[in-house]
């Protein structure tokens, strides 16, 4: 899975877009900051090896995705990207996009499993539905009005009316796109107005859904095709049940006449907890007993010492590297 690290000059700044992050996905995307120096009276600015030390943190083989405020956080960056192993950097990509609207973005493109280019093409494009609702015209927007669903053969449908006083804003947009990310179908949600016309979206993506403005009382219908159609529409439905993840009151929600008697629940805390799961082993780990050939065992001796000395000149090469760039005490 992509990884995130956002970088910025304030501490305080990069925790509020992390703690904005984490509202987004649950057990998603990891996402570690790299902000501020150690100088209690002169904590903005940004460091290197923090931002090299961050990446290492969160390194997947599919990438790390970073995210970064302005000036030295870009040269901090580049600086970080060659301090690292050549391999390593080759699948660390920086970000130019905003860093609030992008590293959302991000992460829940991430969370849903997209690829580093797939993830690094929904931070750039987070700003759309920003200038859709202002009105700023956007020529590379992608049209989405389209014609009355219609179901094909092979097609499925589910509708659904917003009980959400917001609407589908950020949060239960991210909700709906990370619910829909793991099933195989071709998926359409589709915004029905029979003034304006219908608009549809890819329902895996967060901008695609924010450009979409879905209000209060909106009618909106998930179309589904593919062998996980009929997955992918129950869970659809369960999660719009639960109005996307909202806790809705019940004089907010609009009667169904067709319903009969409604049964609603009644929420115990209002507040939201994240921490790292604590997962109890349930079974011991057998540690295999291998024997080695006597004519093997100085072939691993030998591996041994070659491992030890490569990493020795790695660590050398690094701290070279680092004397040249950031000078003699960091190296």
């Amino acid at each position: 899975m992509v990884n995130i690290v956002v970088v910025s000059h304030s501490a305080k700044l990069a925790d509020g877009v992390a703690e904005l992050a984490a509202q987004m996905t649950q057990n998603g995307c990891r996402l570690v900051v790299a902000a501020g120096v150690d100088d209690p009276d002169h904590p903005i600015g940004t460091d290197a090896i923090k931002v090299m030390q961050a990446i290492e943190e969160v390194f997947d083989p599919s990438g790390v995705l970073i995210m970064m405020d302005l000036g030295s956080a870009l040269l901090s960056t580049e600086t970080a990207l060659e301090l690292l192993d050549p391999e390593m950097s080759a699948r660390v990509k920086a970000c130019s996009a905003p860093i609030v609207e992008g590293t959302l973005a991000a992460v829940v493109a991430a969370s849903a499993g997209a690829s580093l280019a797939e993830v690094e093409r929904e931070a750039q494009s987070a700003l759309q539905a920003k200038k859709a609702q202002l009105g700023e015209k956007e020529p590379q927007a992608k049209e989405m009005t389209s014609e009355s669903p219609t179901l094909r053969s092979d097609e499925r449908g589910v509708s659904w009316k917003i009980n959400n006083p917001n609407g589908l804003h950020v949060r239960p947009a991210a909700k709906l796109a990370t619910a829909m990310a793991p099933f195989d179908a071709e998926l359409v949600l589709y915004k029905l107005d029979s003034v304006k016309g219908n608009r549809h979206a890819d329902p895996r993506s967060l901008n695609q859904l924010a450009l979409l403005q879905i209000r209060k009382d909106d009618e909106i219908r998930l179309v589904a095709k593919g062998s996980q159609a009929e997955e992918a529409l129950a869970a659809f439905k369960q999660l719009a049940e639960s109005n996307f993840g909202e806790n809705i009151a019940p004089d907010t929600i609009a009667p169904d006449t067709n319903a009969g008697q409604i049964l609603q629940g009644k929420s115990v805390m209002d507040t939201q907890v994240s921490a790292p799961a604590f997962v109890l082993p349930t079974q011991d780990v057998e540690v295999p007993d291998r024997q080695i050939l006597s004519d093997r065992i100085e072939i691993e001796q030998q591996r041994l010492r070659q491992a030890i000395a490569k990493t020795l000149q790695d660590l050398s090469r690094l701290a070279d590297r680092t004397n040249q760039l950031l000078g003699k005490q960091h190296a």
